[in-house]
């Protein structure tokens, strides 16, 4: 399947609102993740920084997809997601569903970052999602601590003739009694099965650790 300059492969099928009413996707490794929406049925709504709404192009992709979108800042607002998640994953499949990159930042794809709670504590089944680039030249990876401009990445993309992209969706992930009163544990135990899947580890690094080592980087 071609879609502008990305070869996509699917594998396993995508489950029903009323099966999995949340998507769970990793690894995060690029802003060039928004193909994966709209190789989605249904186009599901999209949790993300409220920061990416106001990019050319980009956000005017993400405001069609009518995403709950998130301030890094903001307590009260941040609660009000997690509410918003949980209310349009009880809807009874009346909301198409949630896509969630829970590792909540792009990494270099080496290892799952640490989940965030917020895609589980509606303690709703999940479906996980593991998205890999099976190029040897790699130009989509882009992370917000230690990578190059976002643009530099976005054009060295364009120049190639095609990336290749593998779209998996895994079983769904019904949780038990004790990850449903636990998101934390129910996160966890997610990663390690899109770990598993993926063939990496689960790491125990979060952002605020990757900006703290490049500031004592710097400082060396």
């Amino acid at each position: 399947m071609f879609s502008g300059y990305t070869w996509v492969k699917v594998k396993g099928t995508q489950a029903s609102p009323a099966e999995a009413p949340i998507l769970v996707v990793a690894p995060h490794s690029t802003l060039m993740d928004i193909v994966i929406i709209f190789m989605l049925r249904d186009c599901p709504g999209i949790v993300a920084k409220k920061e990416i709404a106001s990019m050319p192009v980009v956000g005017s992709l993400l405001k069609f997809t009518q995403p709950i979108l998130v301030s890094r800042d903001a307590s009260q607002t941040n609660q009000t997601v997690t509410e918003e998640i949980s209310r349009r994953s009880n809807s009874g499949g009346l909301w198409h569903q949630t896509l969630i990159f829970p590792e909540g930042t792009t990494t270099n794809r080496k290892a799952l970052a640490p989940f965030k709670s917020g895609a589980f504590r509606a303690g709703r089944p999940v479906q996980p999602i593991t998205v890999r680039f099976t190029d040897e030249w790699d130009t989509a990876t882009w992370t917000w601590v230690g990578g190059p401009p976002g643009w530099v990445q976005g054009w060295l993309s364009m120049c190639k003739l095609n990336i290749g992209l593998t779209i998996e969706f895994l079983p769904i992930y019904h949780p038990s009694v004790e990850e449903m009163t636990n998101p934390n544990l129910y996160a966890e135990n997610v990663q390690k099965v899109m770990a598993s899947s993926l063939g990496v580890s689960c790491s125990h690094l979060t952002i605020k650790d990757a900006r703290n080592m490049a500031k004592l980087m710097k400082g060396s």
